[in-house]
């Protein structure tokens, strides 16, 4: 029974389409007035006993007891209801308190109708008539406003209430009786209209008290959620509405300005001068602010304002006007980005390392220097330096040495130059000095420059000694502009190096047409690679005991289609230049592999490999995958390295050497005793033969400190173990003597000049015949 008006109490909620908060104090309400619940059992227990006492008859006892048994049901309801835990609120939870109630007025109300009906039914006195009609008369009227939060209750009660009565008053067969019985129904349909009215009334107004709630928990979140990110933006803000006064200020704009005395409702001018006294401005100052600030609110200024403070700080602030007037003032201190930029200007003009101008920012200079010595018809020179041996000491001893090389190099640069003279650093090894004074001497300063480069340097327990190549250009015979100098002074820096090193050249126009002729070799070069325009010659390595060929040597050959056959002395060096050697000793290395690969399993083929290719770490993998393509075995292969790359010896070219003889590979020194080697760094290099340049063998049986230095390298390679091979062995005579010195392997044109592969296979099946008694020396 209970379960179905429970679920009837749900029903009726879910219909009405009530928040659960606003059911939930619809019900409360039920249970909030103590005292009419009180007067209301106490009425109708007074009623009950009255009937009783007056007629004596045990009904009216029973209905007094069941009034009792009422009022102590709804007392403890009520008990429990006010005791029980407050927890969020739930539908069936509610509907349930609501029924509890319901079946206890409802049966309150029974028991008191039934006493007045009884009253009427069994002829009672006028009193207990009274008494009886009264009370439940009463209780109808005063449930409806104290019910009137829950209708269907109010309906129930009202029903229960008044209908007995209504019915035995319908029950005496009396007209008037009859008249009493209406009234009392049309009094029971007033009552709910009543209740009705008053239910809407209340739940409109609990509804929007909830709406009302609900907003004003959403406007405090969201003021809290605004106060928050106002007052933590990295910024300061503050608004000015449309009357030029402060209306919004955050907490970051007194961190700016701790002490700034401001508060909302502040005029402009007000926070112009406080704000203007943080930052140091008076006068002038302060007003070009004020000024400015008023622009930027009423829309004729666009750009942010700068306030530089007395400490160094600087602020931006930016305004945005707003559609209903004022404006937003941020402020941002800016003092590291512009120290940043600052920064990032300086790098773009100096060099990091050293501290001096970049190119950038030498160019730059030198134009404005130019401009004025053209109005002035004075010379500038510009001296371009390069210096030598540094790449050997930044590969041997690591960069950080090198670094502080460099610094110290700039540092004597700058001791010898005069104070209107411009040191520049170009990057890498390369500086550039400025001499723009009019009595200048640009040769002997050249001179000055590098002896000051060339004097030793002790740094960190290290004795270095390097050197300074120096390429001169003065205006206006050399060029008129910036670049053009700088580009001739290049020039003659290139000479500089090629003639010997340690020395300065003036730039003359013939190198303009040298390098000219080495930009047309670099063009056709690269046309070459793409075209695949190189072949290989072969020059026999014989044994000097049995003539038959032990090895040949792979010598690159350029036939260009209209300049005919090129010399390597002359591309060779451009492709070094610029970085195609890679490409070319790639191509070198897989043709000579796969030639070889068709010769006869005794001969061996050698290959000269640059210091750029080591450098460039992959010279493993191309000689790896050489072999892997061609089928060759490794020890058919024999590496020719320089002095040079000895002695950069850094970690990348050891570790190179080392694999490369772990695989297989025979490693030789070539043109041995020209470079400057160290016995230590020969040591140290797992090599398997020495190559003995041509120049000592050229002055055999003619010289005799040609015979003795010859002596020396055979009994050096002798006493380490190592196979000796002579180079550019012309005439018997050299022959004869090398022999006699015990050389095993001679390479020259006494016995073949380099071949074709097609020309130099053949060769490969027999002996050399024995060289006539003369002189074989090619034309």
């Amino acid at each position: 029974m209970f379960e179905l008006l429970k679920r009837l109490f749900v029903n009726a909620a879910r219909k009405e389409k009530l928040p659960l908060a606003v059911y939930t104090q619809l019900v409360d309400s039920l249970y909030a007035t103590y005292a009419s619940f009180v007067a209301g059992m106490v009425c109708g227990i007074i009623v009950g006993a009255i009937s009783w006492m007056r007629t004596g008859m045990a009904i009216f006892l029973w209905s007094t007891i069941a009034i009792m048994a009422s009022c102590a049901f709804r007392t403890a309801i009520l008990f429990l209801y006010r005791s029980r835990p407050v927890k969020a609120p739930k539908l069936k939870e509610t509907a349930k308190w609501e029924a509890l109630y319901a079946l206890g007025a409802w049966s309150f109300m029974i028991s008191l109708g039934m006493i007045a009906a009884l009253g009427v039914y069994e002829g009672a006195d006028l009193t207990t008539l009274f008494y009886g009609a009264i009370v439940v008369v009463g209780c109808a009227g005063a449930i409806a406003g104290r019910n009137s939060a829950r209708p269907l209750i109010v309906s129930g009660q009202v029903l229960l209430c008044c209908g007995p009565l209504a019915v035995a008053l319908l029950g005496t067969g009396d007209g008037y009786m009859y008249g009493i019985s209406v009234m009392i129904l049309l009094f029971f349909g007033s009552i709910s209209s009543t209740t009705r009215t008053l239910y809407r009334s209340l739940r409109e107004a609990l509804v929007q008290t909830a709406i009302n709630h609900r907003l004003a928990i959403a406007y405090k979140a969201e003021r809290t959620r605004f106060d928050d990110a106002l007052n933590t933006m990295s910024g300061g803000l503050c608004m000015v509405d449309a009357h030029g006064n402060l209306s919004v200020i955050n907490t970051c704009l007194f961190n700016f300005f701790p002490n700034a005395d401001l508060r909302t409702g502040d005029s402009l001018a007000r926070f112009v001068s406080q704000v203007g006294a943080e930052v140091g401005l008076t006068g002038k100052a302060l007003r070009s602010f004020g000024f400015d600030l008023s622009e930027a609110i009423d829309g004729s200024r666009t750009v942010p304002i700068e306030l530089a403070a007395a400490g160094g700080q600087v602020f931006e602030l930016k305004v945005s006007r707003r559609h209903e007037g004022g404006a937003v003032v941020v402020i941002d201190d800016i003092t590291q980005r512009r120290a940043a930029e600052r920064e990032v200007q300086h790098m773009a003009h100096f060099d990091m390392l050293t501290g001096l101008p970049n190119r950038f920012q030498f160019r730059e200079k030198m134009q404005e220097i130019l401009a004025r010595s053209r109005r002035n018809a004075t010379k500038l020179s510009v001296i371009y330096i390069d210096l030598d041996n540094f790449k050997e000491v930044n590969d041997s001893l690591g960069h950080p040495m090198g670094d502080k090389l460099l610094i110290e190099v700039s540092r004597r640069l700058e001791d010898v130059t005069r104070g209107e003279d411009i040191v520049a650093r170009f990057g890498g090894d390369e500086f550039v000095v400025l001499q723009s004074s009019p009595n200048g001497q640009p040769e002997l300063l050249a001179r000055r420059l590098i002896a000051a480069v060339s004097d030793p340097y002790d740094i960190d327990g290290h004795h270095l000694v390097i050197g300074a190549s120096v390429g001169l250009a003065t205006s206006p015979e050399d060029g008129v502009n910036a670049d053009d100098l700088i580009k001739n002074a290049d020039m003659a820096l290139y000479h500089s190096k090629a003639n010997g090193r340690g020395q300065f050249m003036r730039f003359e126009a013939r190198m303009d047409s040298e390098a000219q002729k080495r930009r047309e070799i670099e063009m056709d070069l690269r046309e070459a690679l793409a075209n695949n325009a190189f072949e290989l010659h072969y020059q026999p390595i014989v044994d000097g005991t049995t003539r038959k060929i032990a090895s040949c040597e792979a010598l690159l050959r350029w036939r260009h289609p209209t300049k005919g056959m090129i010399s390597p002395a002359v591309f060779i060096p451009v492709a070094e230049e610029t970085g195609m050697i890679v490409e070319l000793g790639t191509w070198v290395i897989n043709r000579a592999c796969m030639d070889a690969a068709t010769w006869p399993g005794d001969v061996r083929v050698a290959v000269n490999l640059s210091p750029i290719q080591f450098r460039r770490g992959t010279v493993i993998e191309e000689v790896v995958g050489a072999l892997r393509k061609s089928g060759l075995s490794p020890e058919r292969l024999e590496v020719e390295i320089t002095e040079s790359l000895m002695m950069s010896d850094t970690a990348a070219t050891r570790e190179a050497i080392e694999n490369l003889c772990a695989i297989g590979v025979r490693l030789a020194i070539d043109d041995f005793g020209t470079g400057y080697s160290s016995l230590a760094r020969i040591n140290r290099i797992p090599f398997h033969k020495l190559k003995i340049d041509k120049s000592f063998i050229d002055e055999l049986g003619q010289n005799p400190q040609a015979l003795s230095i010859v002596k020396a390298i055979t009994g050096l390679a002798r006493d380490l173990g190592k196979s000796v091979v002579a180079e550019g062995v012309e005439t018997t005579v050299q022959l004869d003597v090398l022999r006699q010195l015990g050389v095993a392997e001679v390479q020259g044109y006494l016995f073949s000049r380099p071949l074709p592969v097609a020309d130099v296979q053949p060769l490969m099946a027999k002996a050399f015949p024995e060289p006539a008694r003369t002189s074989l020396r090619a034309a």
